[in-house]
């Protein structure tokens, strides 16, 4: 995973200082991560939705006796 990039007062800034802006910019650490576990679940969640929806279109075949 490439480290974080934020474009802030007119200039790039990499890593942890990205990280410290993008979480300053959502509201702080507790509502950063609050939002970045929902969305995990929520991808997760039509992931598994999806998976289960291409096994229900597959054929069940029988064993012939």
């Amino acid at each position: 995973m490439p480290a974080p990039k934020q474009f802030v007062n007119g200039k790039w800034v990499h890593g942890g200082a990205a990280q410290q802006h993008i979480i300053k910019k959502n509201g702080g650490w507790d509502q950063h991560h609050e939002e970045l576990i929902e969305t995990a679940i929520k991808d997760f969640a039509k992931e598994q939705v999806s998976q289960m929806n291409e096994k229900a279109k597959k054929p069940r075949l029988k064993r012939a006796k």
